[in-house]
Parts: structure tokens; sequence; C-alpha cells
């Protein structure tokens, strides 16, 4: 039998699947840039070098078949990501511990991560039709975790592309299928990843301490007391997930809104030349200008060709190219800033609205803390979540 060393929690939990932050593109609040070198990166794939590959020649199979214009497929990409029966992918978090027991910075934080890194060596393998195109391993926050983002896809469908999204028949695929509304084959998955992690955690003398089971060996007084101290220890690290999720979206929308505020600025910028474009055109539109020298008297036609027409014309041509090469720059830079500007509006209303959602369900948490201070009592409470910190101060004398 194994002899354990340490009891710690798993969690698994949606993400937002933000490349940009789990790269390390850019820096939220959370992050701590001195240990951003410990972070691993195993695959950082374009989501749309992905779909390529991932679906581009099921989508030439599917249109070369339509007889019909309006059902031919331009990009594939996009039909999901407007699609409201599936998303373009998904991410799930997974992290041993908490901010308190598994610090990032202590002994403990450093073998969650050689346990996360050898689970997430075998998840690719495990998972086939969950396609991982963006995976890191993040050391420069409080808690060790992973930001897993996959495509689900299944092939030889006989709806649509033969090759498809679909997260739903991908788990499936995977032995997955959905039973009760609590039974769901997300939370299906989700337990066996757990049970994965759990067998990583084994070998390295890491039991995996699964919060609300029964225990029958504990009296009803301490089993109820033991269950009031997982809630709050849950809703205290649900509270702190969350504050950080709120930090990480409030640096999203910074950093969205100081994109949008230097696009726009680039913009005015091409105003200004929009101007300067106008009155170079006012100018080519004045008579004078096209008004052709005459001969002055006696004079010969090779002589007025090459002294009069052709510098002229020399000079025609130069105004014509610096007009065209700035209409030209203008259209290329005015068209990019469009492309960029709109999907940035989409993208700060997005965290917006998700900003709003993080901040509400702080307070539902908060609400239930509140709530078993009264059951339980404040000081019982503070006493639990102090708990843990008393423990750690205690082991690192004894170190």
């Amino acid at each position: 039998m194994n002899e354990y060393h340490l009891s710690r929690t798993i969690s698994a939990m949606l993400g937002k699947g933000n490349q940009n932050h789990n790269s390390r593109k850019f820096i939220a609040n959370n992050v701590d840039p001195s240990r951003t070198s410990q972070n691993i990166e195993y695959i950082n794939m374009n989501i749309h070098t992905a779909y390529y590959q991932l679906f581009d020649e099921a989508l030439q199979r599917y249109n070369a078949k339509q007889k019909r214009k309006d059902r031919v497929i331009k990009d594939y990409y996009n039909k999901i990501r407007t699609s409201k029966q599936e998303k373009t992918f998904h991410e799930v978090i997974i992290q041993i511990g908490n901010c308190k027991d598994t610090n990032a910075r202590s002994p403990e934080g450093e073998l969650a991560k050689i346990i996360l890194d050898e689970y997430m060596k075998n998840f690719q393998k495990r998972n086939p039709s969950l396609f991982v195109f963006s995976a890191h391993l993040h050391m420069d926050e409080e808690t060790p975790h992973l930001h897993i983002d996959f495509i689900p896809f299944i092939t030889n469908s006989k709806r649509g592309l033969d090759t498809r999204v679909s997260l739903k028949q991908a788990l499936a695929q995977l032995g997955f299928k959905g039973g009760s509304r609590g039974n769901t084959e997300w939370n299906q998955w989700i337990a066996s990843e757990k049970q994965e992690l759990s067998k990583v955690m084994e070998k390295y003398n890491v039991h995996w301490l699964q919060l609300g089971t029964h225990e029958k060996h504990l009296s009803v007084l301490n089993y109820e007391k033991k269950k009031r101290e997982e809630e709050v220890e849950s809703l205290t690290d649900s509270i702190s997930y969350l504050s950080l999720q709120k930090d990480h979206l409030d640096s999203c929308i910074k950093s969205s809104e100081k994109q949008y505020a230097e696009i726009e600025s680039k913009l005015y910028e091409i105003k200004d030349n929009e101007q300067e474009l106008y009155r170079m055109t006012n100018e080519i539109n004045k008579e004078e200008l096209w008004e052709i020298p005459q001969p002055t008297k006696l004079m010969s036609a090779k002589t007025y060709l090459n002294k009069i027409i052709e510098p002229y014309i020399n000079k025609l041509r130069k105004i014509i190219d610096v007009v065209i090469t700035k209409y030209n720059r203008l259209y290329r830079e005015v068209k990019q800033l469009n492309e960029e500007i709109g999907p940035l509006r989409g993208t700060i209303n997005y965290l917006q609205r998700e900003n709003g959602f993080l901040t509400h369900e702080n307070m539902k948490l908060q609400n239930q803390l509140n709530k078993l201070k009264k059951v339980i009592g404040r000081k019982e409470v503070e006493r639990i979540l102090e708990e843990p910190i008393r423990k750690k101060k205690t082991h690192d004398r004894e170190r």
C-alpha cells in the first residue's frame, strides 16, 4: 500500500480560453512576471491554423457536393463561431490543491508541477477526439494549474462535414454518454480526468482529498463539523478563484481598451492623411495645372517636345504617383484597422458581461459564507480559514 505524505483536492473547471493570457502575451495583475520562466508551454497553435489542419479537406469535400451556392461554407471557423449549438473550442483548467496548501512558491507547489506535467503529457493520447491546440502550465500565479484548450471533433459524420465539430459526439467516442442532468457527458469526462490525475498523484504519495465524501468512521458531530469546514474551504477557494478571474478580466478589458484607443488614434491620423489627400486632389483639379504650356515663336516641334511637353508630363506623373501611393496606403490601413477594431468591440463587450457575471457570483458566494458564519459562528469560520496558514507556519518552523 502507498504511504501517503500529502492529501490534496483536485479542481477541474471550465476556462474562458484566452490564448494571449495563457501564453503571457500580456501579463494580468495576478501574475508574477519574475516566475513566468517557470511556466511550461506544451503547444501554442493559432486556432485558425488548427481549424485548417482539422477541417480543410473535409470542407473541400463538402463544398464540392453542393449544388446550391447558399449551402457552400466559405469559412468553417466563422460558421462555428456564429453557431448556437457548438463553441469553436473549450478550455479546462486543472489544479491540485489551493493557494494555501499548494502555493506555487512552496515545495508542494513544485511537486504539483511535476504531477501536472506528467498528467498533461498523456492527455492528447488519452483523448484523441479532443484536438489540443493550446496548453500551458502556469507557475507564475498563486497555485500551479494547467490551461488546456481543445477542439472536440468527430470523423465519418453522416451530417454536414464528414469531419466536424461536436462536443457531445467527441465525448461519446471516448465512452462518455449522457445520463441524468447531473451526469452529463462533460461531467463524466471531468470525473474520469480527475481519476487519471489521482493515479499520477498516487505515484508521488499524494492522496486525492475528495471533499464531501461520506466517512463512516467519523461520529455524526465530527462528520457535520468536517462538512462545515469543507464548505467554508470550498467557498473560500471559489471566492479566491473568482477574484483572480475578475482581476484577469479587468486586465483583459484594460488591454483591449488600450488597443482600441491606439486603433482609434491611428484612425484619427488616417483622417489627417485623408485631408491631405483631398487637398492634393483639389490641387490636381485646378485648371491651371492642366494648361499645357504653348511653344514660343519659331520653336521646333522637337524642342517643344523635349523642353516643355516631357517635363510637363513628368511633373504630372509624379503628382499622380504620390496621390495613388497615398490612396493605396490609406486604403490598406483603413481596411486593416477596421478588421482589428470590430472584434475588439466584441471582446470588450464580452469581457464586461463576464466581469458582471463574476461580480454577481462572488456576491452569492460571500452571502453563502455569511450564512455559514451565522450557523457555526464567525469566530469558528475565521478559525477554519486561518488553520491552514497556522499549519504551514508550524511546518516551516519545523523544517
